[in-house]
């Protein structure tokens, strides 16, 4: 049983809501500038800037956001709680999920940790998502980080940084899960690896869409609140997903 307050995540449809990372944006556009920015700049395959699901929305120094960020030093029933919100919420969607990649998901990958020497199955996220088994799918170890070097930059797509591991995504239906989506380069960049090494297609999943709290008040008009930030502050149903 979760026991802090988690905010939810707004429909792609909402007019205060960007459309590829599920954050807010300016009325009247259908990005927030990162990802216009991103777009622009780089060629992302088009199923990816359609599909991206977030769970949750979680607000920096709040208690959602701290259990993410704690579960993995050994939290036990912070590490519960979480798995158990990806699985209630996955389990949940199971024909939303076969909807967005085309039929039955048929293997389930973790965005691999960027510290160097880390073991797959020593990674607290390949952990978790073992846990949570959402839709009976284990974690598969398809995917390692491999290193850019300093010429990447924040909010950048580079599927290239991440090589096939030894469990083949080729010809799948892939789920990949993130802990928390910030600016969605990494995640992008793993999920595009995933299709350039042979996915069938691939639904990026976050745990939580991260929001921070002195932006979006430095965005309130005359006192009142953004419409992004004012909508998330909601209660989270696990009934809800995010993409028509």
């Amino acid at each position: 049983m979760i026991r802090c307050h988690i905010q939810r995540v707004l429909p792609a449809s909402d007019d205060s809501v960007c459309s590829l990372c599920l954050g807010g944006r300016a009325s009247g556009y259908v990005l927030c500038d990162g990802c216009d920015h991103m777009r622009s700049y780089h060629h992302i395959p088009r199923m990816l800037w359609t599909s991206f699901v977030a769970i949750t929305t979680a607000v920096a120094g709040h208690g959602w956001a701290t259990r993410l960020a704690t579960y993995r030093g050994g939290r036990r029933g912070h590490f519960s709680q979480v798995a158990g919100v990806v699985r209630t919420y996955l389990n949940a969607h199971e024909a939303d999920v076969e909807r967005a990649l085309g039929g039955t998901p048929e293997a389930l990958v973790a965005v691999p940790s960027k510290q160097p020497d880390r073991r797959w199955d020593d990674q607290p996220l390949v952990a978790l998502v073992d846990v949570a088994r959402p839709l009976g799918l284990g974690p598969r170890d398809s995917l390692s980080y491999r290193g850019g070097g300093p010429r990447r930059r924040r909010r950048s797509y580079y599927p290239e940084d991440f090589a096939p591991g030894p469990d083949t995504v080729v010809g799948k239906r892939v789920i990949l899960v993130a802990e928390t989506w910030v600016t969605g380069g990494t995640m992008l960049s793993a999920a595009g690896a995933l299709l350039n090494h042979g996915a069938a297609a691939v639904l990026p999943v976050a745990v939580a869409r991260h929001a921070d709290p002195a932006h979006w008040e430095a965005q309130a008009s005359r006192g009142v609140p953004h419409p992004y930030w004012a909508g998330i502050q909601g209660p989270w149903s696990p009934a809800h997903w995010p993409r028509p």
